[in-house]
């Protein structure tokens, strides 16, 4: 009779053990990574959000006729639309043609400032406020610089 070569069954069991143990540390390196790319894609939308938020508010305010504030509602009066932007403790919602986007987040520091120091309601000359997301603030400043022609048509009335 012939001997065959061939592995024990104890190399067996030790070629198991460890593959089994390269594999847990392989996993658990995987699920590492993909909780570190998860935050990363979450942090990044949140600030494509935000980003968005702004460059939206920024073309209202420099597009609008007016900015009339009602309440916590900024109404932007453009040409044949309006778009409105309300300010809520938790979140900004901003409407556009019947369609709705909230920005989640801290709202603070929230101010108005109109031509008149009295004035608390009505249109505004610039406003300002805060968003507080994942403990870091993020400042946001808007001014309307209105034309000559508005200036003349309010003063007709």
């Amino acid at each position: 009779m012939k001997k065959v070569e061939a592995f024990s069954l104890a190399e067996i069991i030790v070629a198991l053990i460890l593959s089994a143990i390269v594999t847990t540390f392989a996993y658990q390196g995987y699920r590492v990574f993909y909780g570190y790319y998860f935050d990363y894609q979450s942090q990044n939308q949140k600030i494509e959000d935000l980003n968005r938020l702004h460059s939206q508010i920024q073309k209202w305010t420099l597009s609008s006729k007016k900015i009339i504030l009602t309440g916590q509602t900024l109404n932007f009066e453009m040409l044949n639309h309006h778009q409105v932007l309300t300010f809520e403790s938790d979140y900004v919602v901003s409407t556009i043609h019947n369609q709705t986007d909230t920005i989640f987040g801290q709202v603070v520091d929230l101010h108005f400032l109109w031509e008149k120091e009295n004035q608390r309601e009505g249109v505004i000359d610039a406003f300002s406020f805060s968003l507080i997301m994942n403990e870091k603030t993020y400042p946001y400043s808007f001014v309307k610089q209105y034309g000559a022609q508005y200036y003349l048509y309010k003063n007709r009335k």
